[in-house]
């Protein structure tokens, strides 16, 4: 215990101060040890190997740093005597004349570097489309025969809206006559009416999309499968060969096509010209096709106008897509209607066209609408 100040000046005035102040003894005790410093484990000498390698790259590594100190000097060294020689007047008109073209020379070879780039980088463009063309699906490059079966006039546009009046209003009809057969199933969600008369199809499938909305790009995309070559092969099967051209164009959503469908297995032949336009209703859109024939084009005359005399026939069509908002309380989405009749020369065709307006259905979703799920 520290003595207190009463105790300090009671030692001081008796004279016991060197008591006080006099060294203590050191206390006696172990001393703690000292940790030993770790030793790190010595790296193994480098293998035959690794010597060779690390010498290799001390080398390269001396070898890069020498070239480019050498560079560095020839550069300041060329740089010095293009200053001596941009400050040097030349007297003699000859020598002029060679600073002159030194100069061009040099002004030439830089273009010249440039036009080479910019060639290989034309024929690289160039490889690069050819490749695409090769790999993407298209057309048979050969031109199709269109050699005009029939004689054909040109439509005056009067003409024309007549044609799509009337087939507004036999739309209207065919979608609200009962006069079908259906299956009362769903084929991936298109409800499906048919029937086969004789010589002729008549069909009318319907499917929402809920998650869909009725946009402008459904109506183009399908007036596209039926204008245009690329679209229309994709549109349909492979056991049909079509080609398709614009004989006259009345407006860009009305025109006149010509089609010719070669089946690749059976071998006939069909020739339409029908008119395609699109319309806006109050609730969508409407894509149709009407045919045109010539007046003396009828589908039971059968003639051997093809070339490899298969019969040629001339088939009617009459076929639309409509599309339509859908108005129903807490729904979205809109519905199509995807319906028609397509007429042929014997009964073998019109049953092939039975099944086939159903995959013509399920291609169209595919190429319009795309997967509704994507993983």
């Amino acid at each position: 215990m520290a003595p207190t100040q009463t105790q300090l000046s009671a030692l001081f005035a008796g004279g016991n101060a060197a008591a006080l102040l006099k060294p203590q003894p050191k206390r006696r005790g172990r001393k703690p040890t000292a940790k030993p410093a770790k030793i790190k484990p010595k790296r193994p000498p480098p293998s035959a190997t690794q010597a060779r390698l690390r010498e290799y790259e001390r080398r390269s590594r001396n070898k890069r740093e020498n070239t480019i100190v050498m560079m560095k000097e020839v550069v300041q060294m060329l740089e010095q005597q293009l200053t001596v020689y941009a400050r040097h007047d030349f007297d003699h008109p000859i020598q002029r004349s060679m600073s002159d073209v030194a100069v061009e020379c040099m002004q030439l070879e830089n273009e010249n570097f440039h036009l080479r780039k910019a060639v290989d980088d034309h024929k690289f463009f160039h490889t690069m489309v050819q490749i695409e063309c090769d790999y993407r699906e298209t057309s048979d490059p050969v031109l199709p025969d269109f050699t005009p079966t029939a004689p054909w006039k040109p439509v005056a546009p009067a003409d024309c809206l007549k044609v799509m009046k009337q087939a507004h209003d036999e739309i209207e009809a065919f979608s609200n006559s009962e006069n079908f057969i259906s299956s009362g199933l769903e084929i991936c969600g298109w409800r499906e009416k048919r029937k086969l008369c004789g010589h002729s199809v008549k069909f009318l499938f319907h499917k929402r999309f809920p998650t869909k909305e009725c946009s402008e790009a459904f109506s183009k995309r399908s007036f596209q499968m039926r204008a245009f070559q690329d679209q229309a092969t994709s549109y349909f099967g492979p056991f049909l060969d079509v080609h398709v051209e614009v004989i006259q164009r009345v407006s860009d959503d009305i025109v006149v096509v010509r089609r010719k469908i070669t089946h690749t297995v059976d071998l006939w032949v069909h020739h339409a010209i029908y008119l395609l336009f699109r319309i806006e209703t109050e609730d969508g859109y409407v894509v149709c096709i009407r045919d045109i024939n010539p007046a003396d084009a009828e589908p039971t005359n059968l003639s051997a106008a093809a070339a490899n005399g298969s019969p040629v026939i001339w088939a009617t069509c009459f076929v639309w897509w409509k599309f339509t908002k859908i108005t129903d309380p807490g729904a979205t989405g809109f519905e199509v209607e995807y319906g028609g009749a397509l007429g042929s020369a014997t009964e073998a065709d019109a049953t092939f066209w039975m099944r086939e307006v159903l995959l013509l259905a399920l291609r169209w979703e595919s190429l319009a609408i795309g997967p509704l799920i994507t993983l």
